[in-house]
């Protein structure tokens, strides 16, 4: 999409990134929705061409990049796949989810940053029909003790609710080790389900 570009699509007034039937961006890029669990799109993201970093970017409509939920307002979470599974993989992103669901024909949520409890009512309102809840670390996140922070946060929520939680595990330490979206056949074969205990034994040897 573009700045000023025609929509040829019917919206409802107040949809994130347009106005008067055109596209509101800034910048040119691709749009990468996000979709509710009526597999509607509520949201969309911009993927910025030709920009290193912060490429995503948010549509921005009569509430900013936000959806109403129960009176609060909330970024959207996305979810591909359908509920018939007792299993659901969450991994980072719009894009990436949509990616791994069809390559593992696995139903998936994604969040924006991987920020899941942040938008905690659709969280809430997505995982309750599951009872195993896989969660597919990006390559390097490990190393991050800011997102190993939010992923203790988020482990520990599940838990809470009595979900089963397991990670998804292809040796992913580095960031040469690739995400979820971009894993080959062969790390596809090497990846295991590990309890969360055992992988935050791997990320203390990784601190040691």
């Amino acid at each position: 999409v573009a700045p000023h570009q025609d929509v040829v699509i019917s919206v409802k007034r107040g949809f994130p990134g347009i106005s008067e039937g055109q596209f509101t961006v800034a910048k040119s890029g691709y749009t990468v929705p996000f979709f509710n669990s009526e597999g509607l799109i509520h949201g969309y993201q911009i993927r910025l061409d030709n920009i290193k970093d912060s490429r995503y970017r948010w549509a921005k409509g009569d509430f900013s990049s936000h959806i109403v939920k129960r009176n609060k307002l909330e970024l959207p979470l996305t979810f591909i796949g359908n509920s018939k599974s007792n299993r659901v993989g969450l991994t980072e992103g719009g894009l990436k989810p949509l990616l791994a669901a069809k390559k593992l024909n696995l139903p998936f949520i994604g969040a924006a940053s991987g920020n899941f409890t942040s938008s905690f009512i659709q969280f809430q309102e997505l995982i309750k029909d599951f009872s195993e809840v896989i969660i597919f670390p990006d390559a390097g996140d490990v190393l991050n003790h800011n997102v190993m922070r939010r992923w203790r946060t988020q482990i520990n929520y599940l838990n809470h609710l009595g979900k089963k939680v397991m990670i998804a595990w292809w040796g992913q330490v580095e960031k040469q080790d690739h995400d979820i979206d971009e894993i080959d056949d062969s790390q596809l074969k090497r990846m295991v389900l590990i309890n969360s205990e055992k992988w935050l034994k791997i990320i203390n040897k990784q601190d040691s």
